[in-house]
Parts: C-alpha cells; structure tokens; sequence
C-alpha cells in the first residue's frame, strides 16, 4: 500500500512589496504549522520522503512539520509544485521509486483540492492552510488514476481550536 499526505501551506502573510512566490507565513500560520505537525507526530506519520514547492510559504511549513514530526531526511524543493496543475502533480507522484511507500507533499491551492476531488473518493470543497488529506493507493504509484486514492484521514487547524 501506498500513502499520500497532501498538505496545503500554513496561512501566508500578505506584505506589501512581496511578490506571491516570496510571500511568508502570517502569525496564524506560525502557530497552525506546528500545531499540525504535533497532530501528525501523535499519528506516527514518518513519511518516506518529504517535497514541496519552494514558495517561501510551504518552504516554511514544510520546514516546520519535518522538525515536528522528526524527519530525519531533506526536503525536496520542486519547482513545479509551485502553481502545479493536476498533471504536474500525478506526474510527480507516478514517478516515484516503488521502494518509496509514503510521501508528504506540501502545496498549493487550487491544485491540492482539485487532485483529491479528481484522484481519490474524497471530495473535499476547499483544503484550508495547514490542512492535510491523507489517501492511501493498494496498488504502484504508477495507478494513480481517477478515484483510485481512498481518504485515510482529512485534519485541519480548526478541528483542534478550543
């Protein structure tokens, strides 16, 4: 069985000057990061491998979930998953060594949502910053097709504010 955890950048700051690429994470999303990348820890999520689009905002997130959660390994900067379509995305995915069982992928919207609607049973409205969909595939990477993913689990910040 293969694991995917797509998740979409804590919430970014919106500074004059700064250009979207260059764009930071806001106060909130200082404080969702590592709030998700507790709950992951508390699920025992070591994933094989970690990537994400070099944003600056899902750099950071990235950067903080992987201390959170412990991973030992680098993260692998994509370039195209900055403003990735859906084929960017299966792409990356299907080509994955079949050695690799699980990947933790850190992106964008609309992208992120528009592959789980297309690729798994789960059909999700909007993922929020910091929110994390995991889907699981019986088969190779190589079968990613449509509806073939099954929802594991879908969090996000605001199912743990008190």
């Amino acid at each position: 069985m293969k694991t995917i955890y797509l998740m979409r950048h804590a919430k970014s700051a919106w500074d004059e000057g700064v250009g979207d690429f260059d764009r930071g994470l806001n106060k909130r999303g200082l404080r969702d990061a590592p709030m998700i990348g507790e709950k992951l820890r508390e699920m025992g999520i070591k994933p094989d491998i970690i990537l994400s689009s070099p944003a600056k905002r899902a750099k950071l997130t990235a950067q903080i979930v992987k201390e959170k959660i412990g991973y030992k390994g680098e993260i692998v900067f994509v370039d195209r998953l900055y403003k990735a379509s859906l084929s960017d995305i299966k792409e990356m995915l299907t080509s994955l060594s079949d050695e690799i069982d699980s990947v933790l992928l850190f992106g964008h919207n609309p992208s992120l949502t528009l592959f789980i609607d297309r690729y798994s049973n789960f059909n999700i409205d909007n993922i929020p910053t910091a929110g994390v969909v995991a889907l699981s595939l019986d088969e190779d990477w190589s079968d990613i097709k449509a509806y073939a993913l099954q929802k594991i689990f879908y969090i996000y910040p605001k199912m743990y504010k008190r």
